[in-house]
């Protein structure tokens, strides 16, 4: 692809999700985190340099969304991809609601290698897939 190696964080509470984008990102050269839920992401923000984060809507203890407020409040230069799979509960449309509290780019799941791979390119902001 040609691009630079990222650092990247992938938060998703499923280990099958964690492990496929973990392998898909690696495979493309990144170096990639995962982390279990919104507390445990912004835990390793601080700690670690992170160009992008990949963070799910529905988490345990801190979702998606609250997560991605904090994250834009505290560490702007993150960008964040908010994924889901559940997309609309009723008629609220998760990925919608990321984009207007500021997500650099959403991804409905399941996530292709094309779209996930153009999302880790800062060069394609606002991307949505899906």
């Amino acid at each position: 692809m040609g691009t630079a190696p990222k650092s990247l964080l992938i938060a998703d509470d499923d280990p099958l999700v964690q492990v496929t984008l973990k392998y898909c990102l690696e495979e493309a050269g990144h170096r990639t985190a995962v982390a279990n839920d919104g507390r445990e992401a912004l835990a390793y923000l601080e700690q670690n340099q992170v160009d992008t984060i990949f963070l799910d809507v529905f988490m345990p203890d801190k979702d998606g969304l609250e997560t991605l407020l904090e994250i834009k409040r505290r560490f702007p230069h993150v960008r964040v991809i908010v994924m889901t799979g559940g997309g609309k509960r009723g008629r609220y449309d998760f990925l919608s609601t990321a984009s207007k509290f500021g997500a650099d780019g959403v991804l409905r799941k399941p996530v292709s290698a094309s779209d996930l791979m153009a999302l880790v390119n800062p060069d394609t902001p606002r991307v949505k897939a899906g």
